[in-house]
C-alpha cells in the first residue's frame, strides 16, 4: 500500500488538527450478523480533533462513518477497504461532508460498498485470516474548524463571566483599598498565571492586598480575566491606569490588547 506524504507551505496554526488515518479491523467477518439493517459498530476513536465510529452492515454490503462528537463537523473523508496484500480494494470518499453532532443515522457512507460474497471469496484476497480491514482517513476543514473554535471560546467566556466576583464559589479574595474582590484560582491559573502565583498563600479569609491600583481599575482588569470586554470609551478614559496594571500583575494579554 502506498504511503501518503504531506508538504506544508507556511506554518499551520498550532492547534489545527492534521489529517489522520485510522486502521480498523472487523474480526471473524464471516460470522457477523447478516440480518437486514443490523449493524456492527467499531469502538469510538479520535481523529482530526473529533470523535468517530465506523459502522458496517454485513448483511447490506454497506459502511458508514459516524460522528460521535458533541458538535457538528465538516471534513473530507475516505473509507478504504484494505485487501490482504495491503492494497486498497475499494474506496468511498467525500469532500466537505457535513456530519450532525452525535446523531443516530447521521453518518456518511455508501450502500453496496462491496458485496458480501465478494468479500468472502478467497480468490479476491480481501480478508486476512478472516478479518476485514478498513483504513479511515479524515481531513478537517480549516475554515470550519477555526469558526468552531472561536464559537467555543466565546461560549466559554459567556459562561465564566457569570462567576465574576461570585463570593459563594470563590476560593481567593483580593483587598484593593477598602473593596474586596472574589475570584477563582482555576480561572486565574488559566488567564492570569502571574497573579495566580502571587496569590498562592492567600484565600478568601486571608485576602491578598493589591497596592497602587485603584479599585475600579482592578475591577476592570478582573472582569477582563473573566472574559468581559472593556468598552472603547472605558479604554479612552482609563488607558494609562489599565496599561500599568498588566506590568504589576502579569495581565500580558490585556497589555497587548490595549496597545493594539
Amino acid at each position: 500500500m502506498s504511503t501518503a506524504r504531506e508538504i506544508h507551505v507556511g506554518t499551520p496554526a498550532p492547534d489545527f488538527p492534521k489529517k489522520e488515518s485510522i486502521t480498523i479491523h472487523f474480526h471473524d467477518f464471516a460470522n457477523l450478523t447478516t440480518e437486514k439493517d443490523e449493524r456492527v459498530e467499531s469502538p469510538i476513536f479520535s481523529a482530526a480533533g473529533f470523535q468517530w465510529s465506523l459502522i458496517i452492515y454485513p448483511g447490506d454490503d454497506s459502511s458508514d462513518l459516524s460522528n460521535e462528537s458533541p458538535t457538528d463537523v465538516l471534513v473530507d473523508y475516505e473509507i478504504s477497504m484494505i485487501s490482504s496484500d495491503g492494497d486498497i480494494h475499494e474506496t468511498n470518499s467525500r469532500s466537505e461532508a457535513s456530519f450532525r453532532k452525535a446523531a443516530k443515522n447521521g453518518g456518511w457512507g455508501r450502500s453496496n460498498f462491496v458485496k458480501r460474497e465478494n468479500i468472502l471469496n478467497k480468490d479476491n484476497g480481501i480478508l486476512t485470516n478472516g478479518t476485514l480491514t478498513f483504513l479511515v482517513s479524515i481531513n478537517p476543514n480549516e475554515e470550519y474548524y477555526c469558526r468552531l473554535k472561536k464559537k467555543q471560546y466565546l461560549l466559554g467566556n459567556h459562561i465564566i463571566t457569570y462567576l465574576v466576583n461570585d463570593k459563594e464559589t470563590a476560593d481567593i479574595a483580593f483587598k484593593v483599598g477598602r473593596k474586596v474582590f472574589h475570584a477563582h484560582r482555576s480561572i486565574l491559573k488559566a488567564r492570569a498565571p502571574e497573579l495566580y502565583e502571587l496569590a498562592t498563600n492567600f484565600d478568601t479569609d486571608t485576602r491578598m492586598p493589591i497596592e497602587n491600583v485603584e479599585p475600579k481599575i482592578f475591577e476592570l482588569v478582573l472582569k477582563h480575566v473573566y472574559g468581559q470586554t472593556i468598552l472603547p470609551n472605558t479604554w479612552a478614559k482609563h488607558s494609562k491606569q489599565i496599561l500599568e496594571a498588566p506590568g504589576k500583575y502579569g495581565f500580558n494579554d490585556l497589555k497587548i490588547e490595549a496597545e493594539a
